[in-house]
């Protein structure tokens, strides 16, 4: 009788401060402190993925390494992990290797943006499916923008 054999599958899915807008939507800007809580970066985070290391397997090692950072900003109780080195590695078996270090920082102090804050657009990038579209806010003409170096009466919507 022949024997069956089982093939098991690990699979893991991970996202960190992923904000997505419905298309064209406008919010009212929040602005946030970002606080690093330690001056001393976290104990470096080692996760394996048990997968030995190919060209297919290679296309997958950006999606490890975003599993490996939000993992490590999760144990570390941070939303953020600043000054960040990810290392990828291969050990003994082959399998892929991520080892995650930085500073753990937490967002606080949460608030609607004001008048005073328009200085911070300018460091803003917007792209309404244009990666070379940026959008400027002109603080001494309310009311008008400044779109890639030309001043407009109002942002040009997509027909």
């Amino acid at each position: 009788m022949a024997q069956k054999s089982k093939t098991s599958y690990y699979y893991n899915e991970s996202s960190a401060r992923n904000i997505e807008l419905g298309q064209r939507v406008l919010t009212t800007p929040m602005i946030a402190d970002l606080k690093v809580v330690s001056d001393k970066k976290i104990e470096p985070y080692v996760e394996v993925f048990p997968f030995v290391m190919s060209p297919q397997i290679k296309d997958a090692v950006p999606g490890f390494k975003r599993s490996a950072f939000a993992n490590a900003a999760k144990k570390n109780n941070a939303d953020a992990l600043v000054g960040t080195d990810i290392t990828v590695t291969t050990n003994e078996e082959g399998f892929v290797v991520v080892t995650v270090t930085g500073y753990p920082a937490q967002y606080t102090n949460f608030r609607n943006a004001t008048r005073e804050d328009l200085w911070m657009l300018e460091f803003y990038r917007q792209t309404f499916g244009n990666e070379n579209m940026a959008i400027f806010a002109n603080p001494d003409e309310p009311g008008k923008v400044k779109k890639s170096g030309t001043l407009y009466s109002e942002v040009e919507r997509e027909k």
